[in-house]
Parts: structure tokens; C-alpha cells; sequence
């Protein structure tokens, strides 16, 4: 079922580098929605308030997903080690996104379907127009295989 690990791809994060600019959204919601809106991004950039970096929510495609595990309607499957997303069986339950330990599970404001990364058919853009390469399309590094914290910090481009 799981793509062997040394083929599975990934975004590789760099936070350290990230600069808030939001470039990696709107060239995300760009190609999925054809309109730069930061509502529909499949990725968040975190202010973590300390003046140090940002921090990048995004799917890491988890070889053993515990989001594809807690959806009970088959929307979310393995396609060659990605963890995709068939959003007409969604049912907006909600359970993938409190399954998920990154945070990396969106819903759209409107549909209140879920939005995750698909890495762009492997052409993320995020990562093309990411000019400090905070993002880097690569096997996932795992130091950043924590999960999310338990801060709850200011989402940049969201409505408070």
C-alpha cells in the first residue's frame, strides 16, 4: 500500500528561513482555485511570536496517515505515496483534521470540505515560489516530525 520510503516525496521545511510573506498561499490557492485567496491555501504560515521564525502547517503525507485511518468515507487514500483527498466523499465530519498531529487539514470556508496538500500533482507550487526556500520538494526531514504545538499563535492571512 505505502510507497517505500526511500520514494517517498515530501515537503521538506525549512522554517528558519520563512519570512511571513504568504508567496507559498497564493500560489497555492493560484492553481487550486484560480484565485489568490489565503481562505482556500492548503498550507498555514504561523507567527510564532518570538521573532526567531515562522512556522509552516502542511501535510507531511505520513507513511502510516492517521487522517486517511479516522475517515470512516474513503475520502482520503494513498496515490503513489501521497496522501490525496477525493472531496466529493468528504462529509465535513471533521474527524481527519483532529486526527491529523500537524495541523495540516483545512476546511474550506465555504463548501466546509476538507482542503490538504496534494503537492500539486508533483509540482508544488509553494515551493516555486518560495524565494527564501523555506519549502523544498525532497524527502521530509524528520526533525520535523513533532507534530503541532500546543501554542495557539496568530495565523497570518486568517480572519480573527
Amino acid at each position: 500500500m505505502n510507497a517505500p520510503p526511500e520514494t517517498r516525496l515530501g515537503l521538506k521545511l525549512h522554517p528558519e528561513r520563512c519570512t511571513g510573506c504568504l508567496s507559498c498561499l497564493l500560489a497555492c490557492t493560484l492553481h487550486h482555485e484560480g484565485s489568490c485567496s489565503v481562505r482556500w491555501a492548503r498550507l498555514v504560515v504561523t507567527d510564532t511570536w518570538d521573532g526567531e521564525a515562522f512556522e509552516i502547517d502542511v501535510c507531511r503525507h505520513c507513511e502510516e496517515a492517521p487522517c486517511m485511518a479516522a475517515c470512516e468515507y474513503g475520502a482520503l487514500f494513498e496515490r503513489e505515496g501521497i496522501v490525496a483527498l477525493d472531496r466529493g466523499s468528504c462529509t465535513s465530519c471533521g474527524a481527519c483534521a483532529d486526527a491529523c498531529s500537524y495541523g495540516a487539514i483545512f476546511f474550506d470556508p465555504e463548501e466546509e470540505k476538507a482542503l490538504k496538500c496534494d503537492l500539486c500533482g508533483g509540482v508544488p507550487r509553494c515551493v516555486t515560489y518560495c524565494e527564501t526556500v523555506a519549502l523544498e520538494f525532497d524527502a521530509p526531514d524528520a526533525r520535523f516530525n513533532g507534530g503541532r504545538t500546543e501554542e495557539a499563535p496568530r495565523r497570518l492571512g486568517w480572519p480573527s
